[in-house]
């Protein structure tokens, strides 16, 4: 790692033209920030910023991730979107079935303790319209 290099403070500049910044300013050209950047997929961390060219005009500083032209990196973003569009649909069922949820809580417990529920699925029968194959069955979490 260079130690010598000089890393620019982006703090200032955040609605600052690039034409009127102290950092590099044509396309194409890179520097280092006193800002560190994580990148969301693969959590590789950089200071390094591009100068580039906005489609319509004009010019942007941007962060590239490192990793982001490896294909084990695009699968990772393929399987974070595949989780995205997972959790909007649970949060769709959710909200779908929220008016028939009902809380199993007697007396006047701490909540400030509230734990995980070992037990989400069932072997018992009951009100479940799935078939076998649909319906693991019962289904066990260790308490702490």
């Amino acid at each position: 790692m260079n130690e010598n290099i000089e890393l620019y403070d982006l703090r200032p500049l955040k609605d600052t033209r690039i034409s009127q910044s102290n950092h590099p300013k044509n396309k194409g050209n890179t520097f280092r920030t006193l800002q560190v950047f994580e990148c969301p997929i693969c959590g590789a961390l950089s200071n390094k910023v591009e100068i580039g060219r906005r489609i319509f005009g004009g010019l942007f500083r941007g962060t590239v991730c490192p990793y982001s032209a490896d294909c084990w990196h695009h699968e990772l973003e393929e399987k974070i979107e595949q989780l995205q569009r997972l959790q909007k649909e649970i949060k769709h069922d959710r909200e779908e079935h929220a008016a028939l949820i009902q809380n199993d809580i007697a007396g006047q417990p701490d909540f400030l303790q509230k734990k995980i529920i070992t037990h989400t699925k069932t072997f018992r029968k009951g009100r479940c319209k799935h078939s076998e194959s649909k319906c693991p069955g019962f289904y066990f979490r260790v308490l702490d």
